[in-house]
């Protein structure tokens, strides 16, 4: 059976779910995030009972993207690191980590609240529509390398400002804890800039378990 995340209850279930990602980063040896068929997959080793050897949680962020009434394909780019795009290989488990805050932040513009259960119907996402100021990272359309997408996003997240303010610019029924969850990622992953006041750079060392505590205890201070 396929559950989407968006088809979560309330911001608790879909939290709960989505702290699996990181739970799975903890171990590099039973853990692996891939692109299927375009889509951002994690397969979080789980004890779970005798027959099932895990959950597969499918972040369902490919599809299509409506822009100026054009129907463009979304695929993996938008949801990759900065460093990995702007340098290349080797995949650092930071990277998936990093990935995780941009599949957040894309979910948000991607649909307009929690659907909770809707099975065996799924939602469609065909309708999103990105902002304007999310269209060049997101390469669509396609006019730039992988570096320079990689440098228009570290520009982008670098200004929460700026971030904050096109967050807002679209309404939705999002719960609020939402965005809060989303500030707490973002800021466990990027740090004040040291050259650029009020700006800030991705890190480049942060590991799962830091990542995890930090989002555990926003969870648990805010039940």
């Amino acid at each position: 059976m396929k559950r989407m995340l968006v088809q979560a209850s309330n911001f608790e279930e879909f939290s709960a779910a989505f702290m699996d990602f990181v739970d799975a980063f903890l171990s590099q040896a039973e853990s692996v995030v891939a692109s299927i068929t375009g889509k951002p997959v994690s397969f979080a080793q789980r004890e779970l009972d005798s027959t099932l050897g895990g959950l597969v949680h499918d972040l369902d962020m490919a599809g299509q993207l409506i822009v100026a009434e054009v129907v463009l394909i979304i695929g993996t780019l938008p949801f990759m690191a900065v460093d990995l795009l702007i340098n290349g290989p080797p995949h650092k488990v930071e990277h998936d980590l990093h990935s995780l805050l941009f599949v957040l932040t894309l979910f948000y513009w991607t649909y307009e609240g929690f659907t909770g259960p809707t099975y065996p119907e799924q939602v469609s996402a065909t309708g999103r529509r990105w902002p304007t100021e999310v269209l060049p990272w997101g390469n669509r359309p396609v006019f730039h390398t992988l570096a320079e997408i990689g440098v228009l996003k570290r520009m982008f997240f670098a200004k929460p400002e700026k971030l904050e303010e096109t967050l807002e610019a679209i309404l939705s029924s999002w719960d609020e804890k939402y965005l809060e969850f989303f500030w707490v990622l973002h800021n466990a992953l990027w740090k004040p800039s040291l050259d650029f006041p009020d700006w800030m750079v991705d890190k480049s060392t942060v590991t799962p378990a830091e990542v995890r505590e930090v989002l555990k205890t926003y969870l648990s201070n805010s039940n």
